[in-house]
């Protein structure tokens, strides 16, 4: 049975009763809501009007006692690797037996489906080019090359790769990665080539990642002779799919998002902080049992994403705990 289609379907057999309003928010807009995937200013205001509206509230809160029942239910459970649901076809059934059990609104039923379906949904941490759209939207692309070095202090290591994991050899290539997008898009001849011959030297580390190297190296000397590509995505999801053969590719992901942090935080640009990523950067970090004073770094910009950025010293704040995480992974 196709999943997609049976949520679907029951979805749309009760959409039609909601009584439309145009003062209130969605049910697309609520269920974000309590998925956590409103923020900033989006956020207040569903807040704001949850404590005007009485409907919305009562939908609200029927919404979340129907998800907590399901929650309670072994079979509606997320796997911990997957993030998918085990069994959303069961979710339904249940959630058809706690509707018989007790009354709610067919708004709060649907609220809870949307939820679901969005969680069924595999999550995959914004790639390059997403993180370069949302980064460039609030901010000139100089201003941002202008903060793209690999953290100073640690690009003395490289070229000396004995005894480094492959984790964190792969943390160091999604960094160069991105800052190297960075300086492309910039034309900055200089740093793109100060980032292309540590990343060529820590790719050939590598096994059986020649074929790779070769293709940097081309957009080395093309960038030598001036000639600048429009972009490495294509480049670095090849070397993304080397390292999912290593079973490492969160690790580069990891670097590149870090990186990209680190820049929106420099340029105060708050609509980068999405908490469904940071949270799954930072479940994650649980997860793979990485230090405790990266997990602690990574609650602290959770917490920020959720909350909402007040001033630049919340953005300062931002910078100085990747460099924290800078200092201990790398």
């Amino acid at each position: 049975m196709d999943i997609n289609k049976t949520l679907g379907h029951y979805i749309s057999k009760n959409m039609h009763q909601e009584r439309p309003e145009s003062d209130c928010p969605s049910l697309a807009t609520l269920s974000k809501f309590m998925d956590g995937k409103l923020k900033g200013r989006e956020r207040m205001q569903v807040i704001s009007h949850l404590n005007s509206c009485h409907d919305c509230y009562q939908s609200f809160s029927e919404a979340a006692f129907i998800q907590e029942e399901l929650e309670t239910n072994r079979d509606s459970q997320i796997t911990s690797e997957t993030g998918h649901f085990q069994n959303p076809i069961r979710i339904i059934k249940q959630l058809q037996n706690i509707s018989n059990k007790y009354t709610f609104s067919v708004p709060a039923i649907v609220v809870v489906l949307l939820v679901v379906i969005w969680l069924s949904i595999p999550f995959h941490p914004p790639g390059i080019s997403s993180m370069m759209t949302s980064l460039t939207h609030t901010s000139n692309i100089h201003q941002l090359n202008r903060s793209s070095e690999f953290p100073g202090s640690y690009s003395h290591t490289f070229g000396f790769y004995d005894g480094l994991s492959l984790e964190r050899a792969a943390i160091r290539l999604g960094i160069l990665l991105f800052s190297l997008e960075v300086t492309i898009k910039a034309h900055d001849k200089g740093k793109s080539l100060n980032q292309l011959e540590p990343l060529i030297s820590l790719v050939r580390s590598l096994e059986n990642s020649e074929p790779i190297a070769q293709r940097f190296n081309k957009i080395l000397l093309r960038i030598g002779q001036g000639d600048f590509p429009d972009s490495i995505a294509e480049n670095a999801e090849q070397l993304e799919a080397l390292l999912a053969k290593k079973e490492v590719v969160f690790y580069l992901n990891f670097g590149q998002w870090l990186q990209a942090v680190k820049l929106a935080a420099s340029q105060q640009n708050a609509d980068f902080f999405d908490p469904k990523v940071v949270d799954f950067y930072y479940d994650s970090a649980l997860k793979k049992q990485m230090p405790q004073g990266v997990i602690d770094s990574l609650r602290k910009i959770l917490l920020l994403s959720q909350t909402g950025f007040g001033n630049k010293k919340d953005f300062n704040k931002i910078e100085q705990t990747v460099n924290e995480i800078f200092r201990i992974l790398l």
